[in-house]
């Protein structure tokens, strides 16, 4: 078999893994789309976009330690992988480790300012830091890259509510469940904590564990 017959066959093969581990981790069978990106893997050593397809898996299947290992190997073979940044974060975050999730995404960014995930979740990292200010205009910056996802509006939602600005807040809860339903319960939610406090509303930001964040 001739080399070129051999690339073609390799590069059909890969096709299909691509196709076959989006579907595998949208059914939720995470020990397939593991084997798929292994193969991938075997068939394209350096490439650093297949590591950090499998980090993304391991890391939705709860091994944290292969998840950051898959995201460094991808990040040693390409430095400019910016979704590897991104992920690399979001497991450094829930691991408690902002610093180094906030410099992740810092990174992801100066690659490409114009990627919406990781203002937002740069915008989450800086809110539980306390630094309201940056997490508003990252949040702000996420929903004019994206302004017909839900999330960036329910969180930034969260923002404000946690700040007691709750008809910001509600206005915002009110634009992501016009995007995405499964919101409406948080609407109501803050509808009803405004009509009890009545004149108070916006005056105290101790309700924030009312509010549930959106990865």
């Amino acid at each position: 078999m001739s080399s070129q017959i051999r690339d073609m066959l390799r590069t059909i093969r890969l096709n299909i893994n691509e196709q076959r581990r989006t579907t595998q981790i949208l059914r939720g069978e995470l020990e397939a789309a593991l084997r798929t990106c292994d193969d991938s893997i075997r068939l394209e050593p350096a490439n650093a976009l297949h590591y950090m397809h499998r980090g993304v898996v391991r890391q939705r299947n709860g091994d944290a330690a292969g998840a950051r290992a898959d995201y460094d190997r991808a990040l040693e073979l390409d430095r400019r992988c910016t979704n590897a940044y991104v992920n690399r974060g979001l497991l450094l975050a829930t691991q408690g480790q902002y610093a180094d999730a906030l410099a992740d995404y810092n990174q992801a960014i100066y690659l490409d300012p114009r990627n919406a995930t990781a203002y937002n979740n740069r915008a989450l990292v800086s809110r539980v830091l306390g630094n309201m200010t940056a997490a508003l205009a990252d949040y702000n910056q996420a929903i004019q890259l994206e302004p017909h996802s839900p999330v960036a509006y329910s969180n930034r939602a969260n923002l404000y509510f946690l700040t007691g600005q709750y008809d910001r807040a509600e206005a915002d809860y009110r634009r992501a469940q016009m995007l995405d339903p499964r919101y409406m319960s948080t609407v109501d939610h803050v509808t009803a904590i405004r009509t009890t406090l009545g004149p108070q509303a916006g005056q105290t930001s101790d309700t924030g564990n009312l509010v549930t964040e959106l990865p």
